[in-house]
Parts: C-alpha cells; structure tokens; sequence
C-alpha cells in the first residue's frame, strides 16, 4: 500500500483531472464498468503473449479504477452500493486479466505437448 502523501498527491490528481468529466455528467459506476471491459480487452490481449502492451493496459484500466471514486466524491454522490459495485468489479478484473494469463500458458503447454517440441510449432 502506497503512504499517505502519495494516497493524497493522487487524489488530487485525479480529482483535477476527472472535473472536466464529472460536469458532463458521467457516473462513478459507468467508470467502473469501463474499467472492466478494458480488464477484458487486456485479458486478450495477454492471451496472445503481448506482455507489454497488456502492461501498459493494465495501467490504462487502472486509471478508471480512480476516476470512479474521484468522480463519486466530487459530485458528493458516494453510496454503498456504488463502493460494492467497484470493490466487486475490481475483483473480477483481477480475476478476468489472471484467465488471459493463464489462458496464453495454457495454449502454449497444449501446443508443446501436441508437437512434442517447442522449435517445431509456431506457438512461442
């Protein structure tokens, strides 16, 4: 867990950032679910074995993570549900972004194991 100041710093940050978005009038739980269709789009994209560009995603996706609590305090509108449905969503992500790892090891170990040789497949 980071310290205080730097928990503070980026609030900051994404408070001066998100206020923008915030008068269009874009809720916290519609970051959330942003958040979790790029969780997929990262699970994918690591299922093919493109490491970091799924990195990189991963921190793109994260960003929401903060834009939605940053918008909810803003706008004053935090309510219970809004911090389960972020606090859930957030588990699925973690879980969605593991099955496109382990997904990518599973296809390499498969084609290993169908071509007896790793040099003579195409599959990593």
């Amino acid at each position: 867990m980071f310290n205080k100041d730097i928990q503070k710093w980026a609030r900051q940050l994404a408070a001066q950032i998100i206020r923008p978005l915030a008068n269009l009038g874009i809720t916290p739980n519609t970051f959330t679910l942003i958040g979790l269709f790029f969780s997929v789009v990262t699970a994918v994209v690591i299922s093919q074995g493109l490491f970091v560009i799924g990195g990189l995603l991963v921190l793109f996706t994260g960003i929401f993570d903060l834009f939605d609590g940053a918008t909810a305090r803003l706008r004053n509108i935090e309510t219970t549900f809004g911090a389960f449905l972020d606090s859930t969503l957030d588990r699925y992500s973690e879980a969605i972004i593991l099955g496109g790892y382990c997904s990518m090891h599973f296809f390499i170990q498969r084609c290993r194991t169908t071509c007896g040789l790793r040099d003579r497949c195409n599959c990593g």
